[in-house]
């Protein structure tokens, strides 16, 4: 039996997320990171997201300082970005929340269907360790 049950994410600024969603799809293919603000009391509340001033970015990673993570008030994970990529952790992602004690983080996807016109989502949260990882896929 596994210690990490479904995690409950609350979202109490909805405009917080459809924001990151709008910067990420502007990206032109880059990566995008945020700092998820908020609580855990039984479920994970989600009050925000700030974006750090320090990262690189690429088309297929973001590099930031844990440092400047640990210093945000509230910070409970993060929150990045896979342009043209179908959901899925990518082992940097796994290493990463392990290292760098994410409690959760999410990953929005979005990829371009078949037909190569319209565009597919999928923002995913994720908690536990990289051997048990759980996803809301909400």
């Amino acid at each position: 039996m596994t210690p990490y049950q479904p995690i409950d994410v609350v979202i109490e600024n909805q405009e917080a997320i459809t924001a990151f969603k709008r910067k990420a799809l502007k990206t032109g293919g880059h990566e995008i990171l945020g700092v998820l603000v908020g609580r855990v009391r039984g479920k994970i509340y989600v009050e925000g997201i700030v974006y750090p001033k320090h990262i690189d970015v690429s088309a297929d990673c973001v590099n930031y300082y844990p440092e400047e993570f640990r210093c945000i008030p509230n910070a409970i994970g993060t929150i990045h970005s896979h342009p043209e990529r179908e959901p899925g952790l990518s082992r940097e992602d796994m290493t990463s929340q392990a290292t760098d004690g994410d409690v959760v983080f999410a990953i929005y996807s979005f990829w371009k269907k078949k037909d190569g016109k319209r565009l597919s989502t999928s923002l995913d949260w994720y908690c536990g360790s990289p051997e048990v990882i759980v996803s809301t896929g909400t």
